[in-house]
């Protein structure tokens, strides 16, 4: 599924989450793209970078788009490169996605707080693949810039 050098874009990231089996959780950078949502693997040096940077941005009450560094080695690198040096991407081509639909539920609880998740269930033309999101805004406001109306947000949901 080789696309024209020049011709696809990134235009944004998501970090989010697919189960695996034995209720293990699954890592990953959706890359956005005007032709394609790739789904590459993270790393556990990727997660520690994410962990670190987002402890910061708490500690400093910064509320800052983050670009992690090794977002930015994507960009630098493109969705073809990142498909070549990333095992184990999922990519879904932009035009067989016909839906995604996004539901607030509750992560089990840590003990000291309930976390809501964003679920996102794509509905393509060979079927529907699930992640969970951390609950954040900006994740929304990008899918939406680049999927627009075939987006579905909860009932109860407001646009930031």
């Amino acid at each position: 599924q080789n696309v024209p050098v020049g011709l696809e874009q990134i235009s944004n990231f998501i970090i989010a989450t697919k189960n695996k089996r034995l209720g293990n959780e699954e890592y990953f950078t959706g890359i956005l793209t005007n032709h394609r949502l790739i789904f590459a693997p993270m790393t556990k040096e990727m997660l520690k970078e994410v962990s670190n940077i987002s402890r910061q941005q708490a500690k400093s009450r910064s509320s800052m788009q983050v670009t992690y560094p090794y977002q930015q080695t994507y960009f630098a690198w493109g969705p073809n490169t990142i498909l070549a040096q990333t095992p184990g991407c999922i990519v879904i081509a932009n035009n067989s996605i016909r839906q995604i639909s996004i539901s607030i539920v509750d992560r089990v609880s840590d003990g000291y707080a309930n976390i809501a998740e964003f679920e996102m269930q794509i509905l393509t033309d060979s079927g529907t693949e699930t992640y969970r999101m951390t609950k954040r805004d900006e994740y929304i406001s990008r899918l939406v810039e680049v999927y627009h109306e075939k987006v579905r947000l909860p009932a109860n949901y407001t646009m930031p």
